[in-house]
Parts: C-alpha cells; structure tokens; sequence
C-alpha cells in the first residue's frame, strides 16, 4: 500500500528537457535555482542516502555529506 506524501515537493519552472536532446550533466542544471556552474551543468550527481530509504541525486547534497 502506498503512502501519502507527508508534504508536497516544491515545483521547478521552466519546461522539462527534451528526452532526445538531453542537455549535459543534471538535467535539472539549466531549470535549478541551486546550480553550480561548472559542476552541475558537466556532470551527472551521484546517488546518495539522506536517510533511511531516502536517495537524492544532487550535487548539492554530495558537498553537504563532505561537510
């Protein structure tokens, strides 16, 4: 049985890419009000555990676990 969210995510303007011109790095890079040039918009974040059952893929959060 599926669970409820317990609050709503936060909505990202812009459109969303176009699957067969997949712009480098994240594909969030050019629509993310936290994007860092020069790393975002190069590489693909890696996959990391915020929590328990909790995975983002951000280079935000991989800075902040290195912290």
């Amino acid at each position: 049985m599926h669970t409820p969210p317990k609050r709503i995510l936060p909505t990202i303007k812009g459109s969303v890419p176009d699957p067969f011109s997949r712009p480098s790095g994240c594909p969030f890079s050019d629509r993310c009000p936290h994007m860092m040039e020069g790393i975002c918009n190069l590489s693909i974040p890696p996959l990391v555990e915020v929590e328990k059952d909790h995975q983002v893929s951000c280079f935000l959060y991989t800075y902040r676990e290195k912290d």
